[in-house]
């Protein structure tokens, strides 16, 4: 499958909403490592918020499917975990194109790593989420020709381990784990976790949407 037209996006992003609200104590454990122990319930909740938003709609436009999370996601977390993940799907809206393919994939990363850059002055090494869409970027970047979107949004996600796992020896420069200083070292970040979840959600999902 070379692309996702707009109910199939918004159909593996409901799959994700539903899996992101079950890996809550999860999340929530690896917070309890380095910050305060509560990213899952605020995920969770930002996700079941999405759920309840793409449940039972129509999209003629897979630009409309990422406005709809964003602003779910923005609506219900609140406080600076609201605003980045929202922004991180309302970089998808931005795209010209009609499907969501390769291309639109990379495109929507990059825009946005930076728009999440402009709002939460972070960068790539701070330790953040960041670290887990950069390398995640990276690999899309190299396959915006490929005819199989799942296989694109597989590596995209092997990225982003190699991200979450990268972040145990950065010393946290944003967020409430970097008044930790360098007791911060060898644990991972719990947002670039949870953007890790949401690739391996979504590359997951659409092998399964590729078999039915």
């Amino acid at each position: 499958m070379k692309s996702l037209n707009a109910d199939q996006l918004a159909q593996i992003l409901e799959v994700n909403a539903s899996r992101m609200v079950e890996a809550r104590e999860m999340l929530n454990e690896k917070d309890r490592e380095i910050g305060d122990g509560d990213h899952g319930t605020t995920i969770a909740r930002g996700f079941a918020s999405v759920k309840e938003a793409l449940a039972g709609q129509t999209f003629q436009r897979f630009q409309d499917v990422f406005k709809t999370t964003g602003m779910a996601l923005m609506r219900s977390m609140g406080g600076a975990s609201g605003v980045l993940y929202g922004t991180l799907f309302m970089a998808g809206s931005k795209e010209k194109t009609d499907r969501f393919d390769a291309r639109a994939l990379s495109h929507w990363l990059e825009l946005g790593i930076e728009d999440i850059e402009q709002r939460g002055g972070a960068k790539t090494g701070d330790k953040t989420m960041l670290d887990a869409l950069a390398p995640a970027s990276a690999r899309v970047r190299q396959m915006t020709d490929s005819d199989d979107i799942g296989n694109v949004l597989t590596a995209c996600a092997d990225g982003a381990r190699e991200g979450v796992e990268a972040t145990r020896s950065m010393i946290a420069r944003k967020g409430r784990a970097h008044t930790l200083g360098e007791q911060s070292l060898g644990h991972e970040d719990p947002g670039a976790c949870s953007v890790m979840l949401i690739l391996q959600n979504l590359a997951q999902a659409c092998r399964a949407l590729e078999t039915n």
